[in-house]
């Protein structure tokens, strides 16, 4: 705490100009930078989703974050195809941001008539994600929604007016609000199970990991 004379004037773009010792005035330029990182950090979210035959073993502790080796051990056996990866987003968010993202593609459908005819659309095929990052301090509070649906198929309804393009599909969805530590890969929870006709494994997990980016 500095107490002394203060000078102030004001410069010609209007603003005040306060003058004080240099060694008061590195002091709050340092808190200005520092306040000013925090602000301006992000938060990169990486969310998975597996599928299985049977329940997943991944060696998760009480906060969820699971050890490395169990990680890569998922990741090798869904490119051996012992396991699924039914989707996979990578964003990244400010504080206090919700963010949007979406892994798949459109399917074009058509399932309404108007006066001119069906009215042609499209529906998603694949993961959809909206997350809201919190500021907690030494943990990331992620407030996370997750969509997740499968196109069977397209069937064509002839009607006098022109062909609808029905869809049948399967999807499930998820939400939960947690605090995480940063870095590691953390089980986030279950999706599913889905219908028999999906053709798709029972047991569904979302595994995420959060890390910051500062500039």
């Amino acid at each position: 705490r500095w107490v002394g004379e203060i000078t102030m004037e004001r410069t010609p773009n209007s603003q005040l100009l306060v003058h004080a010792p240099p060694d008061l005035q590195r002091k709050v330029a340092r808190v200005i930078q520092v306040l000013s990182r925090g602000t301006l950090a992000s938060v990169r979210i990486s969310v998975t989703l597996f599928a299985g035959p049977k329940p997943f073993a991944t060696g998760a502790g009480p906060d969820g974050a699971m050890p490395e080796a169990s990680w890569e051990r998922l990741c090798a056996q869904a490119d051996e195809g012992a396991i699924r990866r039914l989707g996979s987003i990578e964003t990244v968010a400010q504080l206090d941001q919700t963010v949007c993202a979406f892994s798949g593609v459109r399917r074009p459908v058509a399932m309404t008539i108007g006066d001119n005819g069906p009215v042609a659309g499209t529906i998603p095929d694949g993961l959809a994600l909206e997350a809201h990052v919190l500021p907690t301090g030494d943990r990331i509070s992620l407030r996370l929604r997750l969509a997740y649906t499968k196109v069977l198929a397209v069937d064509e309804l002839a009607t006098p007016k022109g062909t609808l393009r029905l869809p049948r599909l399967v999807e499930t969805g998820f939400a939960d609000l947690r605090a995480v530590p940063a870095g590691a890969p953390v089980v986030w929870g279950s999706m599913g199970p889905f219908a028999a006709e999906s053709d798709l494994p029972p047991h569904v997990i979302v595994i995420a990991r959060l890390s910051w980016v500062r500039p």
